[in-house]
């Protein structure tokens, strides 16, 4: 049993990768379960909890692909989803000193000053935009998996 378990994840392994094609996966995995040996017979039950185990894998690796695209990153590396509320303090307050700082002394800081205002009102938007992206993607892997496990379960009824 084990080993036409192996072959077709053998070959499901080829399928992801895409060494074979999807019409081609199909006829190679009938052929294989055609030849079984009547002692090495898969249940129904047993071929189909493997297919489902394949079509979630899948599902999950792609979704760690997808999910990359909408991490951004600090400076050491860490991932993150929208920035913190102390880094948007931080950056409106040294915009206001700036500007305070280009209206009594320093004509030039009034520019810098605005510019770092406007990074602190921009940032969020933007990140936010990237997290709502994020939910709208997670929310869309969620209803795909729990799809699956539906036709799957729909099956073995």
């Amino acid at each position: 049993m084990s080993n036409i378990a192996d072959e077709l994840q053998k070959l499901h392994s080829l399928l992801k990768i895409g060494a074979i094609t999807a019409k081609e996966y199909e006829q190679v995995k009938a052929k294989i379960l055609s030849q079984q040996q009547p002692t090495e017979s898969l249940s129904q039950e047993r071929l189909l909890h493997l297919e489902l185990q394949n079509e979630l894998l899948q599902i999950n690796q792609d979704w760690q692909t997808e999910r990359e695209k909408y991490l951004l990153y600090t400076n050491d590396g860490i991932p993150y989803y929208e920035p913190t509320t102390a880094y948007v303090g931080v950056m409106y307050i040294l915009g206001f000193f700036a500007v305070c700082l280009g209206l009594w002394v320093f004509p030039s800081f009034q520019i810098g000053g605005f510019f770092m205002i406007c990074l602190a009102i921009l940032t969020p938007l933007y990140t936010h935009g990237k997290y709502m992206q994020y939910e709208e993607a997670k929310t869309a892997y969620m209803l795909r998996r729990s799809e699956i496990r539906d036709k799957y379960e729909r099956k073995l009824k």
